[in-house]
């Protein structure tokens, strides 16, 4: 095991030990204020038993990935933000993503519109996609990664119209 790899095991660690579980507390008495910031640290690691003759290693899966999320609203507009910070010792490659970066807005009471870098699906299907043509990340699903980052991001516009007829 590298010192890389060590300190990669040592921030789950820390992640995991700094997770906070209240359950008794009450939600519903939060009172959201400006923005609201939220994140994690992540690793992940994967190894073979033999070396692999084509890279010379066992290692098949080092990240180390920090997610920052962001959101500020108020009654008519949200905005949102999500970013990845990722460094993957295989490929020894530093990365950084936009996966959210948007700006929601209702400009009538049955219209909503979002537009911007955002992760687009149909459903909630069980990884059953029958009609769904919008972007993956296979290497991420296969790689072990949250289902999440299973649906890659896109620039795109959405609207949703709301009627008592259909909603489309």
């Amino acid at each position: 095991m590298t010192v890389r790899s060590l300190i990669l095991l040592l921030f789950v660690s820390l992640s995991v030990a700094a997770q906070d579980d209240a359950w008794d507390d009450d939600w519903a008495d939060e009172e959201k204020t400006g923005l609201q910031w939220s994140g994690f640290i992540e690793g992940a690691l994967g190894s073979r038993w033999d070396t692999d003759s084509q890279t010379g290693s066992k290692g098949t899966l080092r990240e180390l990935r920090a997610r920052f999320e962001n959101d500020w609203a108020n009654d008519s507009l949200a905005i949102g933000f999500k970013g990845d910070a990722l460094y993957d010792e295989v490929i020894e490659e530093f990365d950084l993503k936009i996966r959210d970066l948007t700006l929601a807005l209702s400009p009538g009471k049955n219209l909503d519109i979002k537009l911007g870098r955002q992760v687009l699906t149909w459903g909630t299907g069980d990884l059953l996609f029958l009609n769904d043509l919008f972007a993956k990340d296979w290497i991420g699903f296969f790689a072990g990664r949250d289902s999440e980052y299973l649906k890659a991001p896109s620039n795109s516009v959405r609207f949703n119209l709301y009627t008592n007829l259909v909603n489309i």
